[in-house]
């Protein structure tokens, strides 16, 4: 009975099979491939939305009904008053507030006030318009500060959920100072080492302090696209130096289910669990995205 070259036995053939596939593992080409396989199963799988999430898009329809972006602070006040009487129970803006809005003629509104509001001297002639025009001032003091109009809104749904944005790289020593509180009490605390990380994380983007103390909880808004532009996963959490934080989607979920940052319990690399939920992540942490179809949100 002749004997079967070496080279045509199934064992070579699956074995140059194996290593031309370890060897092609970190190629463009194989990472392309999965790319495209990921959008295809994507494209391909039907999900129908949860009727208990709402997305309001900031759209050109929006715009063409509301007014040119940016919008004042007054409008999302009055947007967020509107779902707090809906009642939506988790409230989230992925807006950045990270400066104050200042109106032009505010300056000069409070100026006035000091002015009117200056102790008349003793014999002085006291008009009777001076309080009228001291209520008017007050009137336009209250509708021109924007951002007490809306932290007074958010303070009062207490359901609101503001993002962070973090610059994310290798960081080395120790912070320039400490996170304000209303950002600091979102650092996860339940974080063990798994079989990955957390992608590490510098400078950080964060609301004015008038409104992020006024917010219910604050997470992260950072992506990490792929080469190709495309967003399929998301960083679930971000170390901060020696600090863990949650991203924006994580605490809107985490606040829906009544639990807080110290109820999220996170495997590096591993998973993340909320309560009874188990997300399963890739080594950085990070949740495989989905997007639903036109026709299905």
């Amino acid at each position: 009975m002749a004997k079967t070259a070496f080279w045509k036995a199934d064992w070579f053939l699956g074995g140059a099979l194996t290593l031309v596939m370890l060897l092609a593992s970190g190629s463009s080409l194989i990472q392309e491939v999965e790319r495209k396989a990921y959008d295809m199963g994507v494209q391909a799988s039907s999900r129908t939305p949860s009727d208990r999430i709402a997305v309001i898009a900031i759209d050109d329809q929006s715009i063409a009904n509301l007014g040119r972006w940016p919008w004042s602070r007054e409008l999302h006040a009055r947007m967020a008053d509107l779902l707090a009487k809906a009642p939506a129970k988790v409230i989230g803006n992925t807006v950045f507030f990270s400066e104050a809005q200042i109106d032009p003629g505010y300056a000069y509104i409070t100026r006035l006030i000091d002015i009117v509001s200056q102790p008349v001297e003793e014999g002085a002639t006291v008009y009777p318009e001076a309080e009228k025009i001291a209520a008017v001032l007050a009137e336009a003091e209250t509708s021109l500060n924007t951002d007490r109009r809306l932290a007074e809104s958010y303070t009062r749904a207490g359901t609101v959920v503001l993002p962070v944005l973090f610059g994310l790289g290798e960081t080395h020593g120790r912070p320039d100072k400490p996170l304000p509180d209303f950002v600091a009490k979102n650092r996860l605390s339940q974080v063990v080492e798994g079989g990955g990380f957390a992608l590490p994380a510098g400078d950080v983007q964060m609301p004015i302090e008038q409104l992020g103390t006024s917010a219910l909880a604050v997470g992260h808004l950072n992506s990490t696209p792929d080469i190709d532009g495309g967003v399929r996963s998301e960083p679930l959490v971000l170390r901060y130096f020696d600090q863990y934080y949650p991203s924006f989607s994580l605490m809107l979920a985490a606040r829906s289910l009544n639990l807080g940052p110290g109820d999220v319990r996170v495997r590096l690399g591993e998973e993340v669990q909320l309560g009874s939920l188990v997300i399963p992540t890739d080594s950085a942490t990070r949740m495989s995205t989905f997007f639903y179809g036109a026709s299905e949100g």
